[in-house]
This record gives C-alpha cells, sequence and structure tokens, in this order.
C-alpha cells in the first residue's frame, strides 16, 4: 500500500480516475471502504464519466459525518468477460474536519 489519501470526516468524498484510456463501457466496477477489521463502512458508487475513454468517479452516495476516525481501507475491482481483477489497496486517513 503505497498511497494515503487524507479525508475530513463530513467532506463529500468522490475520487475521478481513469484506466489508461481503455474502453470501460461493459466492465462491472465495484469499490468498498473498510476498517482494519473488515467492517464495511462504504459501499461506493461508480459512475461512468467518459466510459469511452476509461474514466469514472467512486463516491459515497451520503454524508461521511459518521465516517470513523481511523485508518480505512479501499481498492476497486473491475469485471471484464468474467475476469476479476482488483487494484492495489489504498489507505484513507479520515480526520476531524475543523469547519463543521
Amino acid at each position: 500500500m503505497n498511497q494515503t489519501i487524507i479525508f475530513k470526516r463530513g467532506d463529500t468524498f468522490s475520487l475521478q480516475a481513469t484506466v489508461n484510456g481503455e474502453d470501460i463501457t461493459s466492465w462491472a466496477i465495484q469499490s468498498q471502504i473498510r476498517d482494519n477489521a473488515g467492517t464495511l463502512i462504504s459501499e461506493l458508487v461508480v459512475t461512468k464519466t467518459d466510459p469511452a475513454n476509461g474514466e469514472y468517479t467512486i463516491a459515497h452516495p451520503s454524508s461521511t459525518s459518521t465516517f470513523p476516525l481511523k485508518l480505512l481501507y479501499c481498492d476497486i475491482q473491475y469485471t471484464v468477460g468474467g475476469v476479476i481483477s482488483s487494484t492495489e489497496t489504498f489507505r484513507i486517513e479520515v480526520i476531524e474536519d475543523i469547519t463543521r
């Protein structure tokens, strides 16, 4: 795990991603956020923004005000023609928001 995203609880959680210009129109894409014990924190919503060019977003569908203040883990899973592969796991460090 090489990447850690610092995220303030209560902010909108949305990340943009690109799959190297691949056409992802027919791909199934899933993503979840879990804690170290494996507890599901969020089932992220995937929106293909420009599928012909491999662009999509992953986002938490509602308020993040209940996200725990700790290190969380996430990856993105692709299913293409029955083959499942996942990205490297990345960390999300959830910290307290000062302005509420």
